[in-house]
């Protein structure tokens, strides 16, 4: 069985709306993880550790939510593009 395979299997299994809030719990977990790093009261095994949880429930709800590798990365592509032009914008303050 695939890696992608594995994946929908599971989200399958549990379905939309539970992998929904279980993607928001893992969301939670890592923004606690890394406050936890950069307050020095953690390290970083746990933050791959929680990184690891959040895309393994991101890849879920791509494939529940039926969204296309290239949607997905034209949307990136334009937040990092935006980022971007905020950075350089920054620079001739």
């Amino acid at each position: 069985m695939t890696h992608y395979e594995k994946i929908k299997r599971i989200a399958n299994h549990y379905g939309f709306r539970h992998q929904a809030i279980k993607t928001a719990e893992e969301c939670s977990e890592l923004s606690a993880a890394l406050s936890k790093l950069v307050n020095g009261e953690g390290g970083r095994s746990a933050v791959i550790d929680e990184i690891a949880d959040v895309i393994i429930m991101t890849k879920q709800m791509r494939y529940l939510m039926h969204i296309d590798r290239a949607e997905l990365r034209e949307v990136m592509e334009a937040k990092v593009k935006r980022q971007l032009h905020r950075m350089e914008a920054e620079r001739h303050v």
